[in-house]
């Protein structure tokens, strides 16, 4: 299992790269992160995708329901749906077919479970709309990284107790639980639970939660939290997230990048020149070495059923 580099041990590495004191760097911390979260986003993200496309593919599991149509899009989605499938109670996967809406008449009849869908804005709807609640949709997309946040923003898991302290509640107690206290002045009202050896998995996402107790010290998730949750998992706001979600390889290269950025941003233009252009070289030699591959050359994935691709695009 990879070591988890955590917000905290980025965040210093940077400062260090930059040649900066540690107590009194010119850029406080907050800007450093600022920065980070915007160049991860912008510039190292897409380059992972398009050197390695597999590395932040997600799954999201609905239940369908008799009788509706639309179901909500996985809301941190980059880019299209690289598949669209329904899961048969048996466990069998069958690919859903991209049709436009207004297909109905040639798509929306005619069998019991679904065989396309469409897009509408959010919504991800389906023809024909499923006569009963035995299957599942899944969707296969590219899940954006979390905003770094650090430690202190974020828990460990000490143990997790699923059905406590009521039906269908799980609990959780924290290594350290002074951050519930961060978490009760916010206005974020659900989580997100992740794996520190994979830093691209999100194992939870979005898991609405209470503050209970007579000193709002108890964390309790609404809802059965996966089994895929564990003890040691970090556990933090919605869309944040304590820990870099690069792939190891790219560790080292992102920090002297990030050191760019912060150069830059302070106005060291040529300390910023020489970090970016070391990155590049790191970038360069890591994509060629870090990267598993059962054949020669990395491929998009992508899907024939996309609307790009029938639009033309791709």
């Amino acid at each position: 299992m990879a070591i988890a580099f955590t917000t905290d041990a980025f965040d210093t590495a940077v400062v260090r790269r930059c040649g900066w004191p540690l107590l009194n760097a010119p850029l406080e911390q907050n800007a450093r992160l600022s920065l980070a979260n915007e160049e991860i986003a912008g510039t190292l993200f897409p380059r992972v995708l398009k050197a390695h496309a597999a590395y932040y593919l997600t799954v999201e599991d609905t239940v369908l329901e008799a009788g509706t149509e639309q179901y909500r899009a996985p809301s941190r989605a980059y880019g299209g749906y690289k598949a669209i499938k329904l899961v048969l109670a048996s466990g069998e996967e069958r690919e859903l077919v991209y049709s436009d809406r207004g297909d109905r008449s040639r798509f929306g009849v005619g069998r019991d479970q679904p065989t396309t869908y469409y897009v509408d804005g959010d919504y991800i709807g389906l023809l024909p709309v499923p006569s009963d609640a035995s299957s599942t949709l899944r969707v296969v997309y590219v899940r954006r990284p979390n905003d770094l946040v650090t430690l202190a923003n974020a828990g460990v898991i000490a143990t997790i107790t699923r059905d406590s302290p009521g039906d269908g509640e799980t609990a959780i107690e924290l290594e350290d639980d002074s951050v519930l206290a961060i978490w009760a002045d916010s206005d974020v009202d659900t989580l997100d639970i992740i794996n520190p050896g994979n830093a691209y998995a999100v194992i939870a996402s979005a898991q609405a939660y209470e503050l209970q107790g007579e000193d709002e010290d108890e964390l309790v998730i609404d809802g059965l939290v996966t089994e895929r949750a564990r003890v040691g998992d970090y556990v933090s706001l919605a869309e944040t997230t304590p820990i870099v979600q690069l792939p190891s390889y790219l560790h080292v290269a992102a920090v002297r990048y990030i050191a760019g950025a912060c150069l830059d941003a302070h106005g060291d233009r040529e300390a910023a020149q020489i970090e970016f252009g070391h990155a590049e070289d790191m970038i360069a030699n890591a994509f060629a070495v870090g990267i598993p591959r059962v054949e020669s050359s990395a491929r998009p994935i992508t899907t024939r059923n996309s609307p790009f691709r029938i639009m033309g695009r791709r």
